[in-house]
């Protein structure tokens, strides 16, 4: 196999392997937090970083549900209110520190 054959094959890899993956990323991040009472679509959504282990996840969640994600981190005697904020941290791969964070911007 030629030196330029093999480079081609490189390059086609990257073209094609490297968007998808970006993609993927991008559509993974793009999930919002939401409070689990929330039924209508959010008319005023905040992005934000958060730091991982390995580098940072772009998050956006919604102004108006900043409250209730707060009473909802709060309420500790609440069996519902535990396992949806358990859902809600497992879902989005965050910790309670994490989503109190993203509160406070």
């Amino acid at each position: 196999m030629s030196a330029k054959y093999r480079w081609t094959l490189l390059f086609l890899g990257l073209v094609l392997v490297l968007p998808a993956t970006v993609l993927a990323e991008t559509t993974q991040a793009l999930q919002c937090i939401m409070a689990p009472d929330r039924g209508t679509p959010c008319p005023n959504l905040l992005y934000t970083s958060v730091k991982m282990e390995k580098g940072t996840k772009i998050i956006c969640f919604c102004k108006s549900d900043k409250q209730p994600l707060y009473d909802l981190m709060n309420d500790t005697t609440s069996a519902k209110s535990r396992v949806a904020l358990r859902k809600l941290l497992n879902q989005h791969q965050l910790t309670s520190q994490q989503l109190f964070d993203i509160g406070e911007h």
